[in-house]
């Protein structure tokens, strides 16, 4: 379900942001039952939305194992995807990589993007 633009635009929307990267543990259940109960409570809207930009650490297991847990867990998602199936068809990140290369290419010709050696306590005391 995604939402129209008929939807009140002061209703809560909230969401879940696993990676799939490795299974799911307590923190992660304590975390998905209170911020599903803070959407209840509100009549607000769960989403669920899934990085697996990391490619490297991002397995099918993993997504199994989220969408396993949500489910044992008694979770009701709103918005996003129904299993792993529908998470790969529609809504992976990877779907999505020209789109953020273009982004980031429309930066680089604009000269907006350079490399920077300083380290993060550098950048923060610059700032």
């Amino acid at each position: 379900m995604i939402m129209s633009h008929k939807e009140p635009l002061n209703k809560l929307i909230t969401r879940l942001a696993p990676t799939p990267s490795g299974y799911l543990h307590i923190g992660n259940a304590y975390s998905f039952v209170l911020t599903s109960l803070f959407a209840q409570s509100t009549k607000g809207q769960l989403h669920l939305r899934i990085d697996d930009i990391d490619a490297e650490r991002a397995r099918t297991e993993y997504l199994e194992d989220i969408f396993q847990q949500i489910e044992w867990l008694g979770i009701e998602i709103n918005v996003g995807p129904s299993g792993v199936d529908d998470f790969k068809k529609k809504f992976s990140q990877h779907l999505r990589l020209p789109v953020y290369q273009n982004y980031i290419q429309n930066l680089v010709d604009q000269k907006l993007v350079f490399a920077c050696q300083c380290s993060r306590s550098q950048v923060a005391a610059a700032s």
